[in-house]
């Protein structure tokens, strides 16, 4: 019964884990298409965007993501959070905001809860938790047979 309940828990505590976690996907901003404010937005930058916010960022910023303020035809504005170099390095920053122009701005993407994946992880997690419980390697939590408590030298 303690078993029972102690891996009712683990199971339910990893599955909503995975869901709550969960994967995220990129998809493409199309123009036109409008987005609500702080939402999570990534830009790749062209190379007069990489020019322009290296005296913010430094050298070699191909991509920023950050929480959106506002979008129009022109310009993107947003708090960056994370820049990616061109080297595939990532820094994480503070949440500064900057302007990006319509030129500075290659394409831009949010970020969106990719469900099916999720569910693929939450059921994966589950599956392997209950592996565990019914190969018994999670333990019962039952004292194992000739490992008593005692004295050296006494019967176990």
């Amino acid at each position: 019964m303690r078993f029972q309940r102690r891996t009712t828990r683990l199971l339910s505590g990893a599955g909503l884990g995975a869901l709550l976690g969960g994967c995220h996907e990129y998809v493409p901003v199309r123009d036109g298409t409008s987005l609500p404010q702080n939402i999570t937005v990534r830009a790749s930058l062209t190379d007069a965007g990489t020019v322009a916010v290296a005296p913010i960022f430094g050298p070699h910023v191909r991509m920023v993501e950050g929480a959106l303020v506002s979008r129009a035809d022109t310009a993107l504005v947003m708090r960056v959070t994370q820049v990616t170099r061109a080297d595939g390095t990532e820094q994480t920053l503070g949440g500064d905001q900057v302007v990006l122009v319509g030129s500075s701005v290659q394409d831009v993407g949010y970020v969106r809860l990719a469900v099916g994946r999720s569910i693929a992880l939450a059921a994966a997690i589950v599956a392997g938790a209950v592996a565990v419980g019914v190969s018994g390697l999670g333990g019962s939590g039952a004292p194992v047979a000739g490992r008593g408590v005692g004295p050296p030298g006494s019967p176990k």
